[in-house]
């Protein structure tokens, strides 16, 4: 179709008939000459960034073409792409829907049962983007469109401009390219740049089913935020950190269950499919109960069964353990020797032997020895009293001898000495500690923490950070033009003096944009470090960058 034809087809007005737009492109309502109905069209510039990559819708077309039509998925009907004075625009046609978005119907309220209904439609619609390998990335109410036939409200997915295809080869995880999306909705991985996994989605379609039964969105900054960069800084910690403060209660509890599997901060820990949230959602409850092991435990031998006793004799005699040696004494039973009837015949019995038949050849006990024992022990105690004796004699004589006088001055008791010896080891442990103190200090603490018992700070706080920022940026020509609007993620390292050094963007939106960002972030003056124990310490740190027309 020619650019004349095109614009012979469809007419509509810039001016009145503009119903929505972002940073992918301004939608119209217009008017199909040809079929008779109202489309809606979304314009935008095809963009060719800095580094020479281009954006165009042909991107979110394509991500859908070929699929088949689906009830809540809402797919162009065609795309043209036409050279204007002002650069090279594309134009894509759909179906016009006069009942407005999810937001709408939210604020217009709804009861449990369409609430329900609408949640059930809508991880039928995410279902099926995830089976042909579609992530959409930027799901939220405002992209969500609703029908409204026979008293049935009907939700459509739509705004595929972040949508990618994940490669079917390796399906676990993909590339996070382009950040972009709404940082309320947006996952944890997503904000902090992370590589994805399809159940990115999951994690938005937990935020919007939450806010849809609740009517309030689940991350919100506090009242006391001054400006939107604070306001945003305090969505994005909320989110990386999981802290939705138990508000998942106000939530009936089997979509309860199916939001602690979809907010899950790590990805790996999270809901991998739509088909496990359907599972959670199914009267058998949560498929994790399906997975539990059944434990067999053996039977333990009884006390009282008989024990197996193996027997010389190659057979097993089998012995009757009693209960209690009160009741029983175990029978002792000797093993039977093949071929005999009688037991005991297999042992026959010896007379003891008499001693008054003793072998002649036995020797005789030796009478002599007993003299010389006793005539060893008399020895022994004339000895001693010999040594006695002597001992008594020469007390007598030291007694006689005048006993040495002492002063008493001279006396030292092991107390009078304890303390001197306890100050020395003291003045020894203290110059260790000494020593010690001296090597921490040389020591310079050079690695970057991501925590600090006190955390960096803006000279002025966060509202001089966004006065400045507001005031340093300059909104690129390009960004402008197309309407790109969004936030970065930029990070820096806080360096001991307040330097910003590693400046660069954690979390891109355009590239002309992040490139303006990183620009004024290294235009900032030095920041006040951050210190732990009193002591300034590297920090990393992260700052979200706004642009909006």
């Amino acid at each position: 179709m020619t650019q004349q034809e095109f614009f012979s087809r469809y007419t509509f007005n810039i001016r009145t008939d503009k119903i929505g737009g972002g940073g992918f492109g301004t939608v119209y309502k217009a008017y199909d000459n040809t079929l008779h109905r109202d489309v809606a069209i979304k314009v935008s510039e095809v963009k060719t960034a800095a580094n020479g990559k281009t954006f165009s819708l042909k991107d979110e077309f394509e991500a859908l073409n070929g699929l088949p039509a689906h009830p809540n998925i809402a797919n162009y009907d065609s795309l043209y792409s036409f050279e204007m004075p002002n650069g090279l625009f594309d134009y894509a046609v759909m179906q016009f829907y006069p009942d407005g978005n999810l937001s709408n119907l939210i604020r217009a309220g709804l009861d449990s049962d369409q609430k329900e209904d609408l949640a059930l439609q809508l991880l039928e619609g995410v279902s099926f983007l995830h089976q042909h390998n579609v992530v959409h990335r930027d799901l939220k109410p405002g992209n969500i469109l609703i029908v409204k036939h026979g008293g049935k409200v009907i939700p459509l997915i739509t705004d595929f401009g972040l949508s990618k295809t994940a490669d079917t080869t390796d399906r676990s995880m993909f590339s996070n390219s382009f950040g972009g999306g709404t940082a309320r909705y947006s996952s944890p991985e997503q904000l902090q740049g992370q590589p994805l996994r399809l159940n990115t989605d999951l994690w938005s379609y937990g935020v919007i089913v939450y806010e849809l039964f609740t009517g309030d969105p689940l991350f919100e900054p506090s009242s006391s935020a001054a400006n939107s960069a604070q306001a945003d800084l305090e969505i994005y910690n909320k989110i990386v950190n999981g802290d939705m403060g138990g508000r998942l209660s106000s939530v009936p509890e089997k979509w309860r269950r199916v939001l602690e599997r979809c907010l899950v901060v790590d990805p790996a820990q999270r809901a991998k499919s739509a088909e496990e949230l359907f599972a959670v959602l199914s009267p058998s409850g949560d498929p994790a109960s399906e997975e539990c092991q059944t434990v067999v435990e053996t039977d333990k031998p009884d006390s009282a069964s008989p024990q197996p006793m193996p027997a010389d004799g190659g057979e097993s005699t089998f012995v009757e353990k009693p209960a209690s040696r009160e009741t029983a004494e175990p029978e002792t039973v000797r093993p039977a020797v093949a071929g005999s009837q009688n037991p005991r015949k297999a042992f026959p019995q010896t007379p003891a032997p008499d001693s008054r038949n003793a072998s002649p050849d036995k020797p005789k006990p030796k009478r002599w020895l007993p003299w010389v024992i006793g005539g060893a022990a008399a020895l022994l105690l004339t000895l001693a009293i010999v040594l006695i004796v002597r001992n008594v004699n020469s007390g007598n004589n030291l007694a006689d001898e005048p006993i040495m006088e002492i002063d008493s001055a001279e006396i030292a008791t092991v107390e009078e000495f304890a303390p001197a010896e306890c100050d020395e080891e003291k003045e020894v442990a203290v110059k260790v500690d000494e020593k010690v103190e001296k090597k921490e200090e040389q020591k310079e603490d050079n690695s970057v923490h991501l925590y600090a018992q006190e955390m960096p700070d803006f000279p002025g706080g966060v509202a001089a950070m966004d006065a400045f920022l507001k005031k340093e940026l300059q909104y690129p020509e390009v960004a402008r033009k197309n309407g790109i609007t969004g936030t970065i993620l930029v990070e820096f390292v806080v360096e001991k003096d307040g330097r910003l050094t590693n400046v660069k963007v954690k979390v891109p939106l355009f590239p002309d944009c992040d490139q303006e960002a990183v620009r004024a972030v290294k235009a900032m003056p030095r920041w006040i470090p951050g210190k732990n124990n009193g002591k300034p310490v590297r920090c990393s740190f992260q700052v979200p960058v706004t642009f909006r027309m």
